[in-house]
């Protein structure tokens, strides 16, 4: 049941990126993989008003689809990147099939169509709505306070840590359609405006990430605002314990007194 909900989510999550890019036509590269050629001929049965076209790579050959292939490579590595780098502040590993990973890998994606810069000196999302695209941010997995809406202060419990109107949660990004901050706690996710981040010694929380059971399909339709019908949920997983560290990125060295082998203008 999982696993369809995740496909069907594919789907739509394409269908909904193909209308927020705003294109007419869309060329998708593939290299003749049986569940992405499915993946394809779904999106072109669900997309309405974008011409979908498919363009297969040759037989045997799947470098022939050099740009598509660089894409997967890039969002793979670096996905690997920010996992690695919260395995490494919260002194645990991360299982694959734990919920983070799931928004670890969307995380990736939202900082290429942010931040990365093409040929014509802006990003993705400059392209698309204009403005500035950089907003205050906090780390991946970072541990954030952000403010409760009313009927979130009425019915959270002691499984959110709060006091006041300000509880705790983990920074995964900002939406995609409202800009706003997304923050993954024990009752699922809230969208809030504004975050506060905390010191350095406070930042990283092991037991907070555990909590974690939220995916991140079905994220942009889950009651968005006090008060609106809450049609879709986000799907949830159960609690996944993590891991001990056994192995850490070794010491680099530094020299005490490096010197300079040279200097180009």
């Amino acid at each position: 049941m999982l696993v369809w909900q995740q496909l069907s989510w594919n789907f739509e999550r394409t269908n909904e990126d193909l209308h927020k890019l705003a294109y007419r036509r869309l060329i998708l590269k593939n290299h003749k993989e049986p569940a992405i050629v499915a993946q394809v001929r779904e999106a072109q049965r669900v997309v309405g008003g974008v011409e979908v076209v498919d363009e297969l790579s040759h037989t045997g050959d799947p470098q022939s689809n050099g740009d598509a292939e660089q894409t997967v490579w890039t969002v793979k590595s670096k996905t690997i990147s920010v996992l690695t780098t919260l395995e490494h502040n919260i002194r645990k590993k991360i299982p694959l099939h734990h919920p983070i990973v799931g928004w670890a890998a969307q995380y990736t994606a939202d900082c290429m169509n942010r931040y990365v810069i093409g040929a014509d000196g802006q990003t993705v999302i400059q392209r698309l709505r204009g403005g500035n695209p950089r907003q205050p941010v906090a780390g991946f997995g970072e541990t954030v306070l952000f403010p409760m809406l009313k009927r979130e202060r009425a019915a959270w419990g002691q499984e959110v840590e709060h006091a006041g109107r300000w509880a705790k949660g983990v920074w995964v990004g900002r939406s995609w359609n409202s800009n706003e901050s997304l923050v993954l706690h024990a009752h699922g996710i809230s969208r809030p405006q504004t975050i506060k981040r905390l010191v350095d010694s406070k930042k990283w929380r092991t037991d907070l990430v555990e909590k974690v059971t939220t995916m991140p399909w079905g994220e942009d339709h889950a009651g968005e605002e006090d008060g609106h019908a809450q049609e879709e949920r986000p799907a949830r997983a159960a609690e996944v314990p993590l891991e001990e560290k056994t192995e850490d990125l070794p010491e680099q060295k530094v020299r005490d007194d490096p010197a300079v082998r040279g200097l180009y203008l």
